[in-house]
Parts: structure tokens; C-alpha cells; sequence
């Protein structure tokens, strides 16, 4: 076979034309394989970032700041404020428990071992939000009725709990108490039940608190109740916030 090229004759056997045109042929399937294949990634990408939602979940959780910039921080990567609450009186496992500021009376009543047997549930508002660190102290039935004269109207928390801020500062659900001093328990005056209040104290320490009181005088400064047996520095540290003598 003979073809002009810019007036150049040349000759071409016909296997070598064979050759060319399968050439031709193979390069024009690659070049169209290579756009259909480039086209499917597109459309297989864009779907997939609209069914995927962990694809969503990123591309919506970066919010632009003020400077331009993107925040990729979720929600769940931000520290929740902790508090901690001392709970104490009828639960079984009396003692510091830490959580979520905002949580619930029932989670750190949970948290402290549940409701001791003498507890009074029903008359505690168990959905009532902590918002700051205090002592939860948990009454008892007999508390609740020993203290039923003369009681002012109880706290949204409930007559059944007291809640003592952090600070020592006035118990929120006793309207009684006007101001932090008042607050505290009076180590030289207290009757039994009123001491038995104080966290760790039961009524046996109370009955020596008091028998000691009248054998040796009163106390002259809070730390001499650690002369009362079975209340060394440990008892003392969690009860000195919570006592005066005057």
C-alpha cells in the first residue's frame, strides 16, 4: 500500500498497517477507559459523602471562627465540669463522689451505695440538679419526724435531704439558718440528733460527744472534740467545717 505524505511516497506492506491500526485502536480504548473510569470516581465520591454520615459528621462539625479559621471540635471532645459531693447520712457507702455538674440527686446517691434502710425517699426530689460542690446529707425517718414541729417549708430538694455548701456556708434547704455561723452545729449545745447531723457521727459518737461534754466541761476550741473516743484527725477534718462552739 502507498501513501503521500507532504508529496513523500511511501510504501507500506500490510502487516505493518495491521500493526499501526491495532495500535490506534488500543490507545483509543485506554484514553476512554481512563475518562469513564475518572467520571465513575467522581459520581462514586460525591455519593458516598452524602450517604456517609460519618463523612457529614465531619464536614458539619467544623464551624468557622471569627479569624476564618475552622474549629473542628465536637462536642463530645469538650471536658464536662466536674463537681464533687460529699454524701453522707443514711447511705450505705458514705463519702465523696464525683459528678457532672447538672446531674441528679439519684446519681450521687447511687454513686454513695444507694439508700440506707432508715432513708426516706419519697420525701426527696431525686431529679433536683447539682449545680456546685456540697454535702447531700440523706435524713432519717426519724429525723424527718423528730423535726416535723417547727419546720420551715422545705427546699425544692426535698425535706428529706440537707445541702450543705461547699464553702460551709448556710444549709440551703433550712430556712432557719440565717447565716454560716448558724449553720454549724454547736458542739457545746447540740443534742444528740442534732449532732448525729454531722457527717460520720453516729448516734453512739453523739452519746459520747455529749457524755464527754458533761464530764470534762465544755469545749473550748472545735479541735477538742478529737479528745471524744473514736473521733481522730481523719473524723475531725471531714466535721470541722461543720461545728463551732459558740
Amino acid at each position: 500500500m502507498t501513501i503521500s505524505i507532504f508529496g513523500i511516497q511511501i510504501n507500506l506492506k500490510k502487516e505493518v498497517i495491521a500493526v499501526i491500526a491495532t495500535v490506534l485502536i488500543f490507545l483509543a480504548a485506554l484514553g476512554g477507559y481512563l475518562i469513564i473510569k475518572s467520571d465513575r470516581d467522581i459520581i462514586i465520591d460525591s455519593q458516598s459523602s452524602k450517604n456517609d454520615p460519618l463523612a457529614e459528621k465531619d464536614i458539619t462539625a467544623g464551624n468557622e471562627t471569627g479569624n476564618g479559621e475552622i474549629n473542628t471540635e465536637t462536642s463530645e471532645e469538650k471536658k464536662k465540669e466536674e463537681i464533687k459531693i460529699y454524701v453522707v447520712g443514711c447511705v450505705n457507702k458514705p463519702g465523696i463522689v464525683t459528678i457532672e455538674k447538672g446531674q441528679l440527686i439519684d446519681d450521687a446517691v447511687k454513686l454513695a451505695g444507694g439508700f440506707g434502710k432508715d432513708a426516706d425517699p419519697e420525701n426527696i426530689n431525686l431529679v433536683y440538679k447539682l449545680e456546685e460542690n456540697l454535702m447531700l446529707y440523706i435524713k432519717s425517718k426519724k429525723e424527718l419526724q423528730e423535726n416535723a414541729q417547727g419546720a420551715g417549708e422545705p427546699s425544692e430538694a426535698g425535706k428529706g435531704v440537707r445541702l450543705v455548701k461547699d464553702s460551709g456556708g448556710a444549709v440551703v434547704n433550712e430556712p432557719q439558718y440565717a447565716n454560716p455561723s448558724n449553720a454549724r452545729v454547736n458542739i457545746n449545745t447540740a443534742t444528740a440528733s442534732e449532732l448525729d447531723t454531722l457527717p460520720g457521727i453516729g448516734e453512739a459518737t453523739a452519746r459520747d460527744i455529749i457524755s464527754y461534754r458533761e464530764n470534762n466541761g465544755l469545749f473550748k476550741a472545735i479541735q477538742d472534740i478529737m479528745k471524744v473516743p473514736r473521733i481522730k484527725e481523719s473524723r475531725f477534718a471531714s466535721i470541722k467545717d461543720f461545728i463551732t462552739i459558740n
